[in-house]
């Protein structure tokens, strides 16, 4: 984190974040339009995110082998193959779940939920994408200024925040949206409603890791919401289990709901 490369990337969004917005406040799109256009984004950078993300493995069945005249969990082939994807890649993080908002605003009629969901979706996305830029934890995954322009996975995490954080407080300068401190205000139970459904995705997607038929701990680290752990922390994901299987990665997810929820419980 805060590499060279990831440092190039914080001024790209910033630049990206402040001309989108300065063309959107020229422009002056109606709401309707601005929507079509965000959903068109968010629904393509997910696809991007998926296929990037996307391994294709063989299905395994768990055999018991010895080595050295000591049982070891071993995995055996079937010989087929599936595409499997990390299930902190699913679009649960706070930046994430902006996808179905936007796609509730483009096609619901009732238009008292809509601005409830437009004063929801200013401070989350503004917040959340501008904290998520400079807390990237993608950023762990690379190590040269060329790895960072040579993944589209990183094309499509910075410029996916950057553009929802343009949109997101183009929302609250929209007289269509004419949002007011006490909608802002009113938002907040909302927001902190969020933490219910993260809490339980959390815990049902962390596969258990299991010894002589006991569970002892998870050996894959699904933290939406950092609600388990915040950001930079050492915990690799991995329980000192023998024989467990790797760990397909520990890509901390992106969102950020605890700094949001500090916000404004100290406001």
């Amino acid at each position: 984190m805060f590499s060279t490369g990831h440092l190039i990337w914080i001024a790209v969004s910033f630049f990206l974040t402040v001309s989108s917005l300065i063309l959107l406040i020229k422009i002056k799109p109606s709401l309707s339009a601005l929507l079509k256009v965000a959903l068109g984004i968010a629904v393509f950078s997910e696809i991007i995110k998926y296929f990037s993300s996307v391994q294709i493995l063989p299905l395994v069945d768990s055999i018991v082998t010895q080595v050295n005249g000591k049982p070891e969990l071993a995995y055996k082939s079937l010989g087929l193959y599936t595409p499997v994807i990390a299930p902190e890649h699913l679009p649960f993080e706070l930046c994430s779940i902006q996808i179905f908002f936007i796609a509730f605003c483009n096609f619901s009629k009732n238009e008292g939920l809509k601005h409830r969901l437009y004063a929801i979706m200013f401070p989350t996305g503004t917040i959340g994408a501008l904290i998520a830029i400079p807390m990237a934890t993608i950023a762990g995954e690379f190590n040269t200024i060329a790895d960072y322009f040579t993944n589209v996975r990183v094309y499509q995490f910075f410029i996916y925040h950057a553009l929802l954080a343009s949109f997101s407080i183009y929302l609250a300068l929209s007289k269509e949206c004419a949002l007011s401190l006490p909608d802002l205000k009113k938002a907040l139970s909302g927001i902190l409603l969020l933490d219910i459904p993260s809490f339980y995705m959390n815990s049902l997607l962390m596969p258990i890791a299991y010894q002589q038929n006991q569970p002892v701990g998870v050996y894959h680290w699904v933290n939406f919401f950092f609600l388990c752990k915040s950001p930079g922390t050492g915990f690799d994901g991995k329980v000192a289990v023998a024989a467990l299987p790797a760990s397909p990665g520990n890509d901390c997810n992106r969102s950020c709901f605890p700094f949001i929820s500090l916000f404004f419980l100290e406001a």
